[in-house]
């Protein structure tokens, strides 16, 4: 099992192919409502675990080697450097410290940033009020396990969230909700809670973390985020009648008129914190409910497609690994590769090397000092060989 600069680029190219099908089968309101959230889980525990460990599994990778503009990237990165005294700094070192540099920075950001709103939210009052706390009850009741949701008391007009995993808090404007309306509110964010998607969007955030420079995890948390926010939605309205839809479907509508002109913020589940566009299609979700059981397998069967092909990517990118070859296919036949730890190199008088192969002379180089050579031992006479390889050297 080997982390090179190769395994690096073609698990990140592999898993962005993978990340793009997954956010193709997002944007269908049929994948919330046929697959819900195991689907989502399955896909993003997938992608996780082979970006969290992007190496060449050696035993039974296979290589598609690429002969152009790769080869210069590659021999751009491996090889050149940047002297400071005596110490050669490579721009593949260069590259790795600013990665995990820039992934540093975004932890400590994302911690404080959490932090600071955490500690916004817990200075509004509690709720105590025996009406919401009776509803939030009510709604609980059915679940299986008992948990204790502490109630915010938000100002009027701000959106109703939950936020925490193990100590939940749920905001809410209570004050200017309706019986009804707090029954919605509520269903819909324990859900979220119940359903595990606070571990879901943390676990996302980390991702966008240590591969901050990769664009693609930045999209498949949006449109992981509206999955699950359309999932909760269908799976409330698998309780509700025609007429609980339509009024929900309202009370969102309202909760958009009403909402403050707040910056929402990444560490929350909110009943209402994203574009009109994805509003409508969240009313769409419930006005259209009724027919999503009567759509025809063939559509059915294109999304089974689309979460095959995302798995089937993931599982080739263990496969192959994109290696640079900038030698002629003609030129490779006569090619010798060597093994640094049975390599050694002589110098000759004029500044050149032998080089020598477990003891078998293979030929003269020019280039002994060039970097590709790093790894080789030198020596600068036979005797020092047989003093040091415990071989016999053969012209």
């Amino acid at each position: 099992m080997n982390f090179t600069f190769s395994s690096l680029i073609s698990t990140t190219l592999f898993n962005n192919v993978a990340m793009l099908i997954c956010v193709i089968f997002m944007k269908s309101k049929l994948a919330a409502y046929r697959f819900g959230f195991g689907a989502l889980t399955f896909l993003l525990l997938a992608v996780s675990l082979r970006m969290a460990f992007p190496f060449e599994i050696t035993a039974f990778s296979n290589e598609i080697y690429i002969t152009k503009v790769y080869p210069e990237i590659t021999r751009f990165v491996r090889l050149r450097y940047l002297s400071i005294g005596n110490t050669r700094v490579y721009i593949s070192h260069i590259l790795f410290y600013a990665w995990v540099c820039g992934a540093a920075v975004k932890f400590v950001h994302y911690i404080r940033c959490y932090v600071r709103f955490k500690k916004n939210v817990l200075s509004f009052p509690e709720i105590k009020n025996e009406r919401v706390v009776a509803i939030l009850n009510e709604v609980t009741s059915g679940r299986r396990r008992f948990t204790k949701f502490k109630l915010i008391n938000a100002p009027v007009g701000a959106m109703p969230f939950i936020i925490g995993v193990i100590k939940p808090v749920i905001s809410l404007p209570a004050a200017s909700l309706s019986d009804d309306e707090l029954r919605y509110v509520l269903r819909h964010e324990t859900s979220h809670f119940y359903n595990g998607d606070a571990i879901m969007k943390i676990a996302l955030d980390i991702l966008c973390i240590v591969y901050w420079w990769n664009p693609a995890g930045y999209l498949l948390r949006r449109f992981a985020c509206e999955y699950l926010e359309v999932s909760t939605d269908m799976a409330a309205a698998k309780t509700m009648d025609e007429t609980e839809r339509i009024n929900y479907a309202k009370f969102l509508l309202k909760v958009a008129k009403d909402r403050e002109k707040l910056r929402m913020n990444n560490y929350s589940f909110s009943l209402n914190s994203y574009a009109v566009s994805f509003l409508q299609k969240r009313i769409s979700v419930l006005a259209e409910f009724k027919f999503y059981n009567k759509v025809p397998k063939r559509d059915l069967g294109k999304m089974l497609i689309l979460l095959a092909t995302a798995v089937i990517t993931m599982a080739v990118s263990f496969v192959y690994v994109f290696e640079a070859r900038s030698v002629s296919s003609e030129d490779a036949q006569n090619t010798y590769v060597t093994n640094n730890e049975s390599t050694f190199m002589v110098r000759r008088p004029d500044g050149s090397y032998d080089m020598y192969s477990e003891g078998v002379y293979i030929g003269v180089t020019k280039g002994g000092d060039d970097p590709i050579f790093d790894g080789i031992q030198k020596y600068e006479s036979l005797e020092e060989v047989l003093q040091n390889e415990k071989i016999k050297i053969i012209d």
